[in-house]
């Protein structure tokens, strides 16, 4: 039987609406590759499963999101922005 791949990421963060800032990219500590896996620490073959890790970003608690900087967040995880060679 083929195992079945799933993505693993996330964003995590407590927001507080009452404060008068916002959250911004640099906020947040961005977690990839082995080291998202050893985060989740399950056992992905033991259930056939290929995990394929994508990002986890967090921050402490704080202000907060508005949508487009939960989105460009999550797009500056994933590498979405590089720099140019």
């Amino acid at each position: 039987m083929a195992s079945k791949k799933i993505a693993i990421g996330g964003i995590s963060t407590e927001c507080s609406s009452y404060s008068p800032l916002y959250q911004k990219e640099s906020d947040f500590t961005v977690v990839r590759g082995q080291e998202l896996l050893d985060l989740v620490d399950f056992p992905f073959a033991d259930y056939n499963l290929e995990a394929q890790p994508i990002f986890f970003s967090k921050s402490a608690p704080g202000a907060a999101m508005d949508w487009i900087s939960t989105v460009i967040t999550a797009l500056f995880a994933i590498g979405f922005f590089m720099k140019s060679r």
